[in-house]
């Protein structure tokens, strides 16, 4: 068994999916950007250019934990909320709300899971999908 400090889990989960999506193609814009009173973990361009999704980032140390728990209504209310704002900076741009899990196995190997539009923005108007727990796991999968 290994041993991280609470936030240091947090902040090494953040830089192994920023990791996770440079490798895929996708351009970081923001880490941690603060918008008012708000935080995105990740404010990240998809390689197609046409897509800015503000992505919350959940790490763990323990598999069996269920991290969509962790984004209750606060939560969702404060991504829309900076979702709207980065989309008033971004008129080009198609703006979804994405989740990635980052589940730390040992020290130097972790699990990252990608699920894209968990809260999504089709017309200019953030609204949340049908509950957390109908998003499918079978999203992009790496162990790294």
């Amino acid at each position: 068994m290994f041993f991280m400090h609470g936030r240091g889990v947090g902040v090494r989960g953040e830089r192994h999916a920023c990791r996770w999506l440079r490798r895929r193609g996708w351009n970081v814009i923001h880490r941690n950007h603060v918008i008012g009173h708000d935080e995105i973990d990740i404010v990240a361009e998809t390689p197609d250019g046409r897509t800015i999704s503000c992505i919350e980032v959940k790490s763990t140390r323990t598999a069996a934990a269920d991290l969509f728990r962790r984004i209750d209504g606060a939560k969702c209310r404060c991504l829309k909320r900076s979702a709207r704002k980065v989309a008033s900076r971004h008129p080009q741009h198609f703006i979804r709300i994405d989740l990635m899990t980052v589940e730390f196995q040992t020290l130097f190997r972790c699990r990252i899971r990608h699920w894209p539009a968990v809260i999504e923005d089709r017309t200019r108007q953030v609204r949340i999908r049908a509950g957390l727990e109908a998003v499918s796991p079978v999203g992009q999968d790496d162990r790294g």
